[in-house]
């Protein structure tokens, strides 16, 4: 898509978390429901799409951010900061954070199926 001259791409960031601490299984939904919530509360303003998914056995949550952006480095920082600002406002802890990793992104090929239709 072209915004004034600047094309930008559609990236997305998984990150997966290990979970310390002792929760049951209801505890970790509640709290990947709240997580959830919050970054529903980003989208449209930062984010386009955005999934939490969890395992209690494992210990571990992943989330997974769309993000439209200019560059893949500009879209990990973003997406980072998302991820961060949700996890916070879900009253969960990122105190070992490493902050945005290019590796962690991938280009979303389906775009390449969109049809353009005329205005």
């Amino acid at each position: 898509r072209t915004e004034r001259g600047t094309i930008k791409m559609l990236i997305s960031v998984s990150k997966t978390f290990l979970l310390t601490g002792e929760f049951t299984s209801d505890e970790l939904d509640a709290h990947t429901d709240l997580l959830a919530d919050c970054l529903l509360d980003l989208e449209d303003a930062v984010l386009l799409d955005s999934t939490v998914s969890a395992s209690i056995e494992a210990h571990l949550v992943m989330i997974r951010i769309t993000i439209e952006a200019e560059s893949i480095e500009d879209g990990a920082m973003r997406a980072d900061v998302a991820m961060r600002t949700a996890i916070h406002a879900a009253h969960g802890h990122t105190p070992k954070w490493s902050g945005p990793k290019t590796a962690d992104v991938e280009f979303i090929t389906q775009a390449q199926e969109a049809v353009l239709i005329p205005a």
